[in-house]
């Protein structure tokens, strides 16, 4: 149950952060969207690839939260720590080929 709570909210972060950054290009001033925005009206690259790069580290940083939230809440999820560890998957130990 608590898997499946903490997947919802890193499913929900994500989504929320989008249209966050949505409603912002259409009716904020001074917010990460209306950054997005003017940059892109007034061609100024440096700060939409700026604001691109702080929207992208906002949503990696939320996953990587997320993901330790549950490595800390779930520790025998076993799909966590084939992520983490450089270790061989369990059909490759017992000699089977494909």
């Amino acid at each position: 149950m608590l898997r499946r709570i903490l997947t919802g909210l890193r499913l929900f972060l994500n989504f929320a952060l989008v249209v966050a950054i949505a409603v912002e290009l259409v009716s904020a001033q001074k917010e990460l969207g209306a950054m997005v925005w003017l940059a892109w009206q007034t061609f100024r690259t440096e700060e939409l690839y700026i604001s691109l790069v702080v929207t992208a580290l906002l949503g990696i940083f939320f996953n990587l939260l997320l993901q330790c939230m549950t490595i800390y809440f779930i520790p025998w999820r076993t799909e966590q720590r084939i992520l983490c560890c450089n270790d061989r998957p369990s059909w490759k130990k017992s000699g089977v080929t494909l």
